[in-house]
This record gives C-alpha cells, sequence and structure tokens, in this order.
C-alpha cells in the first residue's frame, strides 16, 4: 500500500542519518516505513528502541496529525496547496472593498453596510508556532 504525504515528511534513517525527505503530493511506500523502523533499530540497538514507534503506529499517527492520507487524491495540507495568480484573497477582497467605498463617498453615494463591512475589516495575520527562546518562554 501506499500514502500521499499531504505536507512535507521526514522518514528518519532512511538514505543515511539525514533520513528521507518527502514532498507534499508524494507517494510513500508502507515499506518505507518499515525500512525506517528497522534502520533504527539497528543504529539506536533494539533493546534501546524496544517500545519506540513501528511502522503501524508511525503512519497512524501521521493520518491523525493531516500530515498523511490513505486517500491518493487526498487535498494537500492547505499550506502547500498552490494558488494561482489571480486567485481571490481575503485582502484582495478587503482592499476591493475599500476602493469601492472611497469611491461611492466620492460620488456621494450611500454605501451598503455590508460593504462598508467588509472595508473595516482588519488584515488576518499570519503566525506560526516558532518559539522565540529566552527566559520569557521557559
Amino acid at each position: 500500500m501506499e500514502y500521499k504525504a499531504l505536507t512535507f515528511i521526514n522518514l528518519p534513517f532512511l538514505d543515511g542519518g539525514n533520513g528521507r525527505l518527502y514532498r507534499p503530493g508524494d507517494m510513500i511506500p508502507e515499506e518505507d516505513f518499515g525500512d525506517s523502523v528497522s534502520l533504527g533499530e539497528a543504529a539506536i540497538g533494539e533493546t534501546e528502541w524496544d517500545g519506540q514507534a513501528t511502522a503501524e503506529s508511525m503512519i497512524a499517527g501521521l493520518i491523525d496529525g493531516g500530515s498523511l492520507s490513505e486517500d491518493p487524491n487526498a487535498d494537500l495540507h492547505p499550506d502547500h496547496q498552490v494558488t494561482y495568480p489571480g486567485t481571490p484573497t481575503v485582502t484582495g477582497l478587503i482592499e476591493g472593498a475599500r476602493a469601492l467605498v472611497a469611491d461611492m463617498e466620492a460620488a456621494g453615494q450611500e454605501v451598503p453596510d455590508e460593504v462598508r463591512l467588509i472595508a473595516e475589516m482588519q488584515e488576518l495575520k499570519s503566525t506560526d508556532d516558532a518559539a522565540s527562546g529566552g527566559d520569557s518562554d521557559a
């Protein structure tokens, strides 16, 4: 069986110590998970590895986390979907509404409440979960 990578996935211990990187959309053979476990056991030692990940637990964890799918037609994680030029965006919608409000007000027209509401929205800000470090985050 093969699984579809919905985001970047790195299987440790394959292709040396650096692991093997799969890109969003790549199909990952089930054997690669088993190979990763076998190589991990060989590198760390079976006794120390005991109780660590199995191929099945790795697959289940990645599926539960939304990084892997059994469906080859599954959509990629939104962070990895292609955005084509000209595709409408929230920022574009807000800027368009602001321009429309300015034009309507300049022409002395009444601005519908819905258009004004959109024009007054704040642009959405992206965040990430990267830590800044230091004592304040300890």
